[in-house]
């Protein structure tokens, strides 16, 4: 890994932090709280939105990754387009409540949207094998990418758990 790609990613790391208490902040201002009831995992009040710090801390490092070429211009359309439109429902969940199916809908289309300019996964490596996906490739891909998003929304209610789980996958 280039020094360059650590720098952005702590600069990134830096940011996020920063923005995340200053929204936290901002959200105990304005009531923006999320009060714990009976499906709650946390016991306390606790504020709502900063995740919105670590999108803009993500799509700001990966802007300066794409802009001095240390990733394609199509992975940073597919992630940062995506990314916003899943991360831009959230927001507003968080800010007035949204039903289920509107998050999905966005979810299918961030999908869409990463799956359309990068592809689908064509085949599965098992053991010494794979598997080719064929026709099912677009939408294994589209529903494996919603899968996850809606995996980490499950997490995201519980205190810490989404966060520490994206810090193993980005190590791995």
């Amino acid at each position: 890994m280039s020094w360059e790609i650590i720098f952005i990613s702590a600069l990134a790391l830096v940011v996020s932090f920063a923005l995340t208490y200053l929204l936290i902040r901002t959200a105990k201002h304005i009531g923006l709280i999320d009060v714990p009831n009976e499906r709650s995992s946390h016991d306390v009040p606790t504020p709502r939105g900063g995740g919105i710090a670590i999108v803009l801390a993500s799509i700001g490092a990966m802007a300066i990754l794409t802009a001095t070429g240390l990733i394609p211009l199509r992975l940073f359309i597919a992630v940062s387009g995506g990314g916003a439109m899943v991360a831009t429902v959230g927001f507003i969940d968080d800010c007035r409540s949204l039903s289920a199916a509107i998050r999905l809908v966005v979810h299918f289309v961030a999908a869409v949207w990463a799956v359309g300019w990068l592809g689908p996964v064509t085949h599965i490596e098992l053991g010494s094998g794979s598997l080719d996906l064929g026709v099912f490739a677009y939408p294994m891909s589209i529903l494996a990418i919603v899968w996850f998003l809606n995996m980490f929304n499950f997490m995201d209610g519980i205190d810490g758990i989404a966060a520490s789980q994206s810090v193993f996958m980005c190590a791995a």
